[in-house]
């Protein structure tokens, strides 16, 4: 009796073991894993960002009591009212204020001296604004002209397009109360705010943090255009909705771009002015750092099943024009042309396509630097030896060289999202190393797709080099099996974690 309770708790403490196993990499732990970094980092830069404002703010106030902009706004006035044209004739009076700035406000991007009736009679950057009226003419409707009229203080004026800069400014304006009263505006540049929010070593490539306005507005550069984003993009998304009417929250959603991500954000204010802070990631890179974190457990279970194509009794045949790759070889296919090679038995295939650009078909040997242990490769290589083909085959990194030549002559690094990745076998020893591989170049799961078909003799491929169908041909003892398609008709391996995870979002 005693052996039979010992033999039963060994099999609960299996299945307890088992299920908290399966557990750990399933959705909810992930997902709140994922929430709470990006909870630390959108905290950390809203820390940062209203730090920033505040030291701004209080150098800002205290410029009243500054004796040296006091007396340079009395004087430029002054000289305004008498002669508009007064910078070349009050040269020394210039640097010495300018010298003032450099040492003294240097944070700002630009000091403005405006008069009670709106003129701006002093810039130190002297852009387009000197000379003009706020008030008056196309810079009435500004943000800062609005505003200036209702300061009595110290005012925080929002981000807005300001035409004399060319981008979006703010400004911190404070009134000045003498015999002719008027405001010293403070311009803030927007880079500082992009480089308090772009600064983090815990993002990877997809990490983002952003904020935006109450209009949902975008205030600063998305790293992810080549275009100027700053009140140029509405994110029109449930997490700005959400932020703007609840407050802060977590969420996953498709973000402006179109991409699935987590979403972490927060509403907040400065001032009188209300910003959202936004915190994101996309799905795709969590779901493949997940994948690294714990290969042992999915590399035994994403290819237990094979993805079966139709049975047939033909084989595929290419087009006489298609372009051959052979063993140990790769070619790349431009539009309007095909790739194929035949016989992929201990090899594996692997077709690198961006769509309506290009494609690379390699046939990659089990001597390949891919392929499994060394211990593996010692005994190919010695079947090899005893057949008297070694020499045949010198041992190289096929994908090496075709990602080489991808990135010297066909794309730019932002393109690298779009490839298309698939992996033909009837085994999996290359599978491991040769993802590892493509995800250490940068490539998520959810770019690369595998057709594996065990108990089959080889494999034979056909490929339009546009990135569009593919035919893969196995080949059986009394029957074949035939994929004929797109790449996408294949599940990718983030889709297939997910299923094996069991991950809900």
């Amino acid at each position: 009796m005693k052996i039979l309770r010992f033999i039963w708790s060994l099999v609960l403490f299996a299945a307890l073991w088992s299920s908290t196993v399966e557990a750990a990499y399933q959705g909810d732990a992930l997902a709140d894993q994922t929430f709470r970094g990006l909870n630390e980092i959108r905290q950390d830069r809203k820390t940062k960002v209203l730090s920033y404002l505040n030291h701004a703010l209080e150098k800002a106030s205290v410029s009243r009591s500054d004796p040296i902009l006091r007396k340079a706004f009395r004087e430029f006035r002054s000289i305004f009212e008498r002669d508009p044209a007064y910078v070349a004739k009050s040269s020394q009076l210039v640097r010495d204020i300018d010298q003032h700035y450099v040492t003294r406000y240097g944070e700002f991007y630009d000091i403005l001296f405006v008069g009670d009736g709106g003129e701006v009679f002093y810039s130190v950057k002297a852009e387009s604004d000197y000379g003009k009226n706020l008030f008056k003419g196309p810079l009435k409707g500004s943000e800062i002209a609005r505003t200036l009229k209702s300061v009595k203080d110290v005012a925080f004026i929002d981000f807005d397009y300001y035409q004399p800069s060319k981008e979006a400014a703010s400004f911190l304006a404070v009134r000045i109360e003498e015999q002719q009263a008027g405001w010293m505006v403070f311009q803030l540049p927007l880079n500082t705010i992009n480089a308090i929010l772009f600064q983090d070593g815990r993002f990877k490539s997809t990490g983002e943090v952003y904020l935006a306005n109450h209009r949902k507005i975008m205030l600063t550069q998305s790293r992810f255009s080549r275009e100027n984003t700053s009140f140029n993009l509405r994110v029109d998304t449930a997490a700005l909705d959400t932020a703007l009417e609840s407050g802060q929250g977590n969420l996953k959603i498709d973000d402006y771009r179109g991409i699935k991500v987590f979403s972490s954000f927060e509403r907040f204010d400065f001032h009188g002015v209300t910003w959202v802070i936004v915190a994101e990631i996309d799905e795709d890179e969590v779901i493949t750092d997940h994948y690294q974190a714990n290969k042992e457990f999915f590399i035994k279970r994403l290819f237990a099943e094979p993805v079966l194509g139709r049975s047939t009794q033909s084989q595929i045949r290419p087009d006489e024009k298609s372009i051959r790759v052979d063993i140990n070889e790769y070619s790349k296919g431009l539009p309007r042309q095909s790739l194929y090679t035949q016989g992929i038995a201990t090899c594996t295939g692997i077709l690198l396509s961006l769509a309506n650009r290009f494609s690379y078909l390699g046939h990659i040997y089990p001597l390949d630097r891919n392929y499994g242990s060394e211990m593996k490769n010692w005994f190919i290589k010695l079947g090899l030896q005893m057949r008297g083909r070694i020499d045949a085959y010198p041992r190289v990194d096929l994908l090496d060289q075709m990602l080489q030549q991808l990135h010297d002559f066909d794309i730019y690094p932002s393109e690298k999202r779009n490839l298309e990745v698939l992996l033909v076998a009837t085994h999996t020893n290359s599978f491991e190393n040769l993802i590892d591989r493509l995800i250490k170049e940068g490539l998520f799961l959810s770019q690369i797709r595998v057709l594996y078909e065990p108990n089959h003799a080889y494999a034979n491929i056909v490929a339009s080099a546009d990135g569009g169908k593919v035919t893969v041909g196995f080949k059986g003892a009394n029957k074949h099996r035939l994929f004929d398609g797109t790449t996408a008709a294949v599940p990718s391996l983030g889709q297939l974690v997910k299923q094996t995870a069991k991950l809900a979002f």
